[in-house]
């Protein structure tokens, strides 16, 4: 892949960008976790706080790209594209996809196919997906059933895949977030106002 179109766009930026404060708002997000044990309510709450912050993040940093696009665009050096903001989201979200198309696809070999080595391919991959997607550890376990005392309560293989569609359903507010900041920042929009500089 070049990383640049001929309209002047680049997606190396964004891609690294928003692969990196995922990979940042994971490590905020098992920290939390880590640290509430099994208080269910303090886990969702700090997976909650972990998944705000990766969005704030994200909005900030395609709104300062959507900021020097502009620039660019006001010198003639690129054409605007109101799809960018969506299409660098979709990029800088490639590993979430790959991961949540391989926790699916795997648990469901293994679940209907009763062949081991899928069934034990699901269990690796969901463990790196549950790692990469620290920021929602919280959020993810409290939705699996659990008995009273804590543990997890065996699940059919359609229950399982079921679950495994939430890697894919976590991606969204990232798709959502991401084109809105690009465009904010494009159209100079901020949401707490530039204090003015007193001359």
């Amino acid at each position: 892949m070049n990383g640049a179109l001929r309209d002047g766009h680049s997606y190396k930026l964004p891609m690294k960008k928003l692969i990196l404060n995922h990979f940042g708002a994971a490590l905020l997000g098992i920290m939390l976790t880590s640290a509430c044990g099994l208080n269910t309510f303090l886990n969702v709450a700090t997976s909650v706080l972990a998944a705000v912050f990766y969005m704030i993040i994200n909005y900030n940093a395609m709104w300062d790209i959507g900021a020097k696009d502009r620039a660019r665009a006001e010198g003639g050096r690129l054409t605007y594209d109101r799809f960018y903001g969506l299409k660098a989201a979709l990029m800088g979200n490639i590993p979430n996809f790959a991961l949540a198309f391989l926790c699916t696809a795997f648990t469901a070999l293994g679940a209907f196919g009763s062949i081991k080595f899928f069934a034990n391919a699901a269990y690796i991959t969901n463990a790196v997906a549950r790692f990469w997607n620290g920021m929602y550890t919280g959020i993810l376990v409290s939705i699996i059933p659990h008995t009273e005392s804590g543990a997890l309560v065996q699940l059919t293989g359609a229950q399982s895949v079921m679950y495994m569609l939430l890697y894919f359903a976590i991606i969204i507010p990232s798709l959502i977030i991401c084109p809105l900041g690009y465009l904010a920042g494009y159209k100079g929009f901020r949401i707490i106002p530039e204090k003015k500089k007193e001359k």
